[in-house]
């Protein structure tokens, strides 16, 4: 008779899943579109350059997002040397170590068995091991969400320490200065103070007569904020340098207030977290809402505070972000880690009712059955469909039929009965194929390192490149020597600085969108590089210069790196003579 693990050692198991799951392919793939060149551009820069208090894509300020997350990838890639590996670490070890905080949470709540069905619950959630995957902020800013929760939880429902309560703060400081959003934890305080004031509320536990204590959580906020905003703000105003201040600017009142309330993109209606997001993303969990929620509620009036405590929590943060109009799935990631510890004690009593487990477990069928009907499209003679996947390093048929054929075999197996552990068996099958296979099929469509290694053998490896509408992955993935005229800089603008760019040098050439020409260039006379992330790209140099350019009426001096991987320079002279 084999004799059970024990707590401790099925947590290593599920954390070593977890490791496994979320770390394979890690090397496989480069960036891809939409966040991922953009922040590892930003990293590799950073490295070369030696400039980590202002973070910069191709020469050019970012001032968008503050900086932890490329400092978290920059320090990984002068440590690796290897940007492909480097860019996803941060998104894995946030992960990681937000599983371990929620079992941890769970267990101190409730049981060591409810911890390790939250972190289950999580493993088998789409959107967190989606994120875990990919090299985007909101992995890292959930994790110091999550920590400075779990510190406010332990410190108001548990035990009184003042230390974690510190922490709480700390963490909400380094979240803010990973992505403006990291100050979520302080909901946690306002259930807390309702019900202190409630007359069947629980005792404090904040000690509030202890003010001097309770005001050293948001000043050791506000210092670790101050460790990265003072240097800016001073080097910013010593710099005497209009862009820089322009940065501060930007990132400390555009980029947050401003940008909450007038949303710069991604503006979706109130309701679309609800409708558009939950249902979808965090399955399992969302159908399972509809057992947990009368739980939550009656747990709640039986004066589990905690639980309490973390449901106004979640529905404070939703609120939160439904209000502003521009609206991600992502944003909402945070709530997960926190749901899954007030699920994770019920779990297994909800999916003991057979209409629960057939759920979970339907849902699962249903998935690994589109795969295998998705698998039927290369029998099908549908000439868009074709076109589409042209790019593609082989056909995705086998692989579709694949891993729709092991999930339904492994649901198949373990049958309704372990619903959650056939979810999770059929999941990692779909990451695990996706995460090798898949990269390898996706990768020339999601990278265009194929395409620039073409564009120099053309051209030449030492031949200087101009691009017209530049995208990070275009520069990141670079083998020459790269020049753009900015990010934001209007493209008939672009186009006309690239011609007369063109006449500043020798063996010049110009890479730019077909749908983007318009006086400059003779289509005719460039040659078609292929589609690739929307565009179809143009390569050519001075012989397809038209007769009807006109100068431009802005001589943009051109960011340009004098060797792929070296620091951008604004070159002052290039375009000015």
């Amino acid at each position: 008779m084999t004799t059970p693990l024990s707590p401790q050692k099925q947590l290593l198991l599920f954390l070593l899943a977890a490791l496994i799951l979320m770390g394979l392919g890690i090397g496989l793939r480069a960036p891809w579109p939409a966040d991922e060149p953009r922040f590892a551009l930003i990293a590799r820069e950073m490295v070369d350059s030696g400039q980590w208090l202002f973070p910069q894509r191709g020469g050019e300020l970012y001032p968008d997002k503050p900086p932890i997350f490329m400092w978290l990838i920059g320090g990984a890639y002068s440590l690796l040397g290897n940007i492909n590996i480097a860019f996803l670490l941060p998104s894995l070890f946030s992960g990681l170590i937000t599983l371990w905080l929620v079992h941890d949470l769970t267990r101190r709540l409730y049981t060591p068995q409810a911890g390790l069905q939250a972190i289950l619950l999580l493993l088998c959630t789409f959107q967190f091991m989606l994120q875990a995957k990919t090299a985007q902020i909101d992995m890292t800013v959930t994790l110091f969400i999550t920590l400075g929760n779990y510190c406010l939880i332990r410190h108001l429902w548990i035990k009184t320490n003042w230390w974690l309560y510190g922490l709480a703060w700390i963490s909400m400081g380094i979240g803010i200065i990973t992505k403006g959003v990291g100050f979520l934890p302080i909901f946690l305080l306002l259930p807390y103070l309702l019900l202190s004031f409630s007359k069947n509320g629980p005792r404090p536990h904040l000690g509030f007569s202890n003010l001097l204590r309770a005001l050293s959580g948001p000043l050791l906020m506000l210092s670790v904020i101050g460790l990265w905003l003072i240097p800016m703000w001073l080097a910013a105003d010593l710099s005497q340098d209009q862009a820089f201040i322009a940065y501060r600017d930007n990132i400390l009142f555009r980029q947050t207030g401003e940008r909450y309330v007038h949303s710069l993109g991604h503006v979706k209606p109130f309701w679309y977290y609800l409708l558009n997001v939950i249902p979808a993303f965090w399955l399992p969990l969302s159908p399972l809402l509809i057992w947990l929620v009368p739980i939550w509620i009656r747990q709640s009036r039986a004066r589990d505070w905690a639980l309490l405590s973390i449901l106004v929590w979640a529905c404070c943060v939703l609120i939160f972000f439904s209000y502003s109009p521009g609206k991600r799935g992502v944003y909402v990631l945070p709530i997960l880690p926190m749901l899954a510890v007030i699920a994770g004690p019920w779990l297994s009593q909800i999916l003991t009712r057979k209409a629960a487990a057939k759920i979970v477990w339907g849902i699962g069928l249903f998935l690994g059955g589109i795969l295998l009907l998705a698998s039927l499209g290369g029998f099908l003679p549908l000439a868009g469909l074709q076109e589409k996947i042209q790019c593609l390093n082989g056909p995705p048929w086998p692989m579709l039929a694949l891993t729709g054929t092991a999930m339904l075999a492994a649901l198949l197996k373990i049958g309704p009965r372990h619903a959650l552990l056939a979810y999770f068996a059929a999941m990692a099958i779909l990451w695990g194929v996706y995460s090798t296979w898949g990269y390898r099929i996706l990768e020339p469509c999601r990278s265009p390192r194929l395409m620039m290694e073409k564009i120099a053998a053309i051209t030449g490896p030492e031949a200087p490149l101009a691009i017209v509408r530049f995208k990070e992955q275009l520069i990141l993935q670079a083998t020459q020597p790269v020049t753009h005229f900015g990010f934001h800089t209007d493209h008939q603008l672009q186009e006309t600085n690239a011609a007369h760019w063109l006449g500043q040098g020798e063996n010049r050439w110009v890479l730019i969108p077909r749908r983007l020409i318009a006086q400059c260039f003779a289509p005719d006379l460039m040659q078609a590089m292929g589609q690739q992330h929307g565009y179809e790209w143009m390569l050519g140099n001075s012989k397809a210069l038209t007769d009807h350019c006109p100068s431009p009426e802005v001589i943009i001096p051109g960011y340009t790196a004098a060797t792929p991987g070296t620091t951008f320079r604004h070159q002052s002279n290039a375009l000015s003579q």
